[in-house]
């Protein structure tokens, strides 16, 4: 995700992906992602084996993940 967010009132955000996609999602601090995409009729979601991450960034693992899902859904 371009922006980082620390934390969301009701637990979902809009945010806008390093490829352009705009999705909603969240992500909670020990590392897991749920995203959805609209436009794109897809889902992501993430959750890790061992607690990672942080308040600010999101877990390096998920990101790897995310990305190459997004480029192979394409």
């Amino acid at each position: 995700m371009k922006n980082n967010y620390t934390r969301t009132v009701g637990g979902f955000a809009v945010a806008e992906l390093q490829n352009g996609e705009s999705v909603k999602g969240w992500a909670g601090l020990g590392g897991s992602i749920f995203l959805f995409d609209d436009k794109n009729k897809i889902s992501f979601s993430y959750v890790p084996g061992v607690k990672g991450g942080t308040f600010v960034r999101i877990d390096p693992r998920a990101r790897l993940l995310m990305d190459t899902f997004y480029s192979l859904s394409k």
